[in-house]
């Protein structure tokens, strides 16, 4: 069977873009065909509330448009903009590169660390993870201490960078799983898990073999508790990209 799949880069950042499309391509199954976009406003890279917050709204116009003309989508930044607005916004697999790799975890280890960038990563990958109920799991958050952009220049300097922050999650702090979600890290994870002998989640692939498994199986987010509908639609004010969503749709019925 033929996928489709859009991802989304939510950040403007076009070098990104193209490091992501590496990873996934590397991942997809032959039948599976990928798009690739980011939105033509905001943050240049993730690294702050702030900026996930005004990312998300960029990833919902995006997915609010396309919701009819892809099986799947994949928000491919660590921090997860959006994620759980796009699930409302359609009942689709939406797949986000933070979560993918920590759901995987606990079929490899009972514990793991988040390799990170710049040191504001630690508390904010800690939200993340305790919002997903898997803090239980978590053993650390190592950040490199620095930004997103450019970590990905230097490809020798960061897959040392990267093994010195591997060994210190594993012996010091008990990690038995490493990840990386942040997109600037995507296409490590083969080459780490080498040097440092135990498994390594990357982001992007991970959201790629999930969406093609949800995709193959028929599935949907569900429609009662967290992702149910309102009963009645009520008034939006300005935001055209969402007027035609059931949420917003008064007097005009439900889709």
């Amino acid at each position: 069977m033929t996928r489709k799949i859009l991802v989304i880069n939510p950040n403007t950042s076009l070098s990104m873009t193209e490091d992501i499309k590496k990873s996934a391509e590397a991942a997809r199954l032959p039948d599976t065909v990928m798009t690739y976009v980011n939105p033509p406003e905001g943050p240049e890279s993730i690294e702050t509330y702030l900026d996930e917050f005004l990312a998300a709204i960029g990833v919902l116009k995006i997915i609010a448009a396309e919701r009819d003309n892809y099986d799947a989508f994949i928000i491919a930044c660590g921090d997860d903009p959006g994620l759980f607005g796009a699930r409302e916004i359609t009942d689709k697999p939406v797949v986000s590169i933070g979560q993918a790799p920590m759901l995987l975890v606990p079929l490899m280890g009972r514990t793991f660390s988040i390799l990170g960038t710049w040191c504001g990563d630690a508390p904010r990958s800690e939200d993340k993870v305790a919002k997903y109920g898997l803090l239980n799991l978590l053993a650390s958050v190592v950040p490199s201490g620095e930004g997103v952009l450019g970590s990905h220049e230097d490809h020798a300097g960061l897959m040392d960078r990267l093994e010195e922050m591997g060994r210190e999650a594993i012996e010091v702090n008990g990690a038995e799983v490493l990840i990386t979600t942040c997109a600037g890290l995507a296409g490590v994870h083969s080459e780490l898990s080498k040097r440092l002998h135990v498994p390594v989640l990357e982001g992007v692939t991970c959201a790629v073999k999930l969406a093609e498994i949800m995709v193959d199986l028929g599935l949907k987010t569900t429609r009662v508790g967290q992702y149910a509908s309102i009963p009645q639609p009520k008034p939006l004010k300005g935001w055209p990209e969402f007027q035609h969503l059931e949420p917003f749709k008064v007097g005009k019925g439900k889709k």
